[in-house]
């Protein structure tokens, strides 16, 4: 009797979920210090509509909403649950809480020329 036994070792290395393309969809501004600029956005249109970044393991484009800005890409990284992007040629911007929940991107941060607190949500495209 021959038998044959084969032992594949498995990747231990635990895919990024943040690695894909994210469509903008919601974005809420709060606590303010002038709440007329408190506020929340929605967009349930098209990618080139709603706006969009995509992700690779260390860089990002983002893609403004058609006709209201240029695109712009950087590098980013990650320490815990704070994501910190770099755009090229520029300084770091504000880190922001990050929290990935099956197809769902929740990006907060603080503006702190307006004392608003701002909450972005994208869906995996």
């Amino acid at each position: 009797m021959l038998v044959i036994s084969a032992c594949e070792k498995k990747d231990e290395t635990p895919a990024n979920p943040l690695v894909g393309t994210w469509k903008f969809s919601s974005f809420t501004r709060s606590g303010c210090t002038d709440p007329n600029e408190d506020g929340t956005e929605t967009c349930t249109l098209t990618l080139d509509e709603c706006g969009y970044l995509v992700l690779t393991a260390t860089t990002y484009e983002y893609h403004p909403p058609v006709g209201t800005g240029s695109a712009e890409s950087g590098t980013y990284t990650v320490s815990g649950s704070i994501l910190t992007s770099t755009p090229t040629g520029g300084a770091a911007d504000d880190p922001v809480m990050y929290a990935v929940s099956g197809s769902t991107l929740t990006l907060t941060g603080s503006d702190v020329s307006s004392g608003c607190t701002e909450v972005q949500v994208l869906q995996k495209q």
